[in-house]
């Protein structure tokens, strides 16, 4: 019975230590957001401190559209079919002229492209009207612009004939060095993140090969280097998948600590 108890004590502190470790990490790293309800709000947040959130319900959009910049600077604008799987966003941003500015956000397995003040400055697969033309594709983009006047007309065209439901994810704004900073940090956490895992899958296998041999010392090693794996390949994919910015950049890291603790209780047993 003391044995046992022994065994389960270290098997959960292992798990706090650990999850208290990737916590920290991700919080420390994660980006400060301010969730705007319409463009004139921007005028209250310092954009070189924090960023702002952006999604549809921050300005325009028009279902069943695909509408270019010209098409809104002569007023030739109108709803579509709400059925249609595609569409076009439009916000415009009251931005401090002269000041260069970063945009970033995330697709999901769709067509995109990014205009502003009328310039296609991001494009991922191929935007169409119609499936046999869409090209469907995954990025996660930054770019970075300078405001030439005092507003910002900001234009997304998507289409989404892979999916039942589609709608363009939150974009993040903040003035440049805040979104490279951000950029930077997060690539930052992720080789943190994998490299631990990596690290510990290394350690555990040598002491599966110098040490007694315990199977068990194998195969936590293994679920190490599985959940490495599984972070590097799907981190972005999870988080663009999620609807929700907040929960979304964590769901590939508890995804993948989840199935390390699978293995955990092998690691404390004979």
């Amino acid at each position: 019975v003391r044995r046992n108890a022994k065994t389960a004590f270290v098997c959960v502190l292992f798990i706090i230590i650990v999850s208290l470790f990737f916590y920290l990490l991700t919080a420390g790293t994660m980006p400060k957001y301010v969730d705007i309800p319409s463009a004139d709000k921007i005028a209250d947040v310092d954009l070189s401190k924090e960023g702002v959130g952006i999604d549809i319900s921050s300005g325009e959009y028009y279902t069943g559209r695909l509408y270019m910049p010209d098409d809104f600077a002569k007023g030739n604008i109108s709803q579509g079919d709400p059925d249609d799987k595609y569409a076009t966003f439009r916000i415009v941003l009251p931005l401090e002229k002269g000041i260069t500015y970063g945009l970033s956000g995330e697709t999901a397995t769709y067509a995109q492209q990014v205009y502003i003040d009328g310039k296609l400055l991001s494009e991922v697969g191929k935007v169409s009207d119609n499936a046999e033309e869409f090209i469907p594709a995954t990025d996660r983009f930054t770019l970075y612009f300078t405001a030439q006047a005092d507003t910002t007309e900001i234009i997304i065209r998507h289409a989404w004939f892979n999916h039942k439901t589609g709608t363009i994810h939150k974009l993040s704004l903040a003035k440049a060095p805040l979104i490279s900073a951000n950029d930077r940090a997060q690539t930052v956490c992720d080789g943190l993140i994998a490299g631990t895992l990596l690290a510990m899958a290394i350690f555990f296998f040598g002491m599966f090969l110098l040490g007694n041999r315990k199977r068990s010392m194998m195969w936590f090693s293994l679920s190490c280097l599985t959940a490495a794996l599984h972070y590097l390949i799907y981190e972005s994919f999870y988080r663009i998948l999620t609807g929700i910015q907040s929960i979304s950049s964590n769901i590939s890291l508890i995804s993948s600590i989840s199935c390390l603790y699978c293995f955990t209780p092998l690691l404390c047993s004979d």
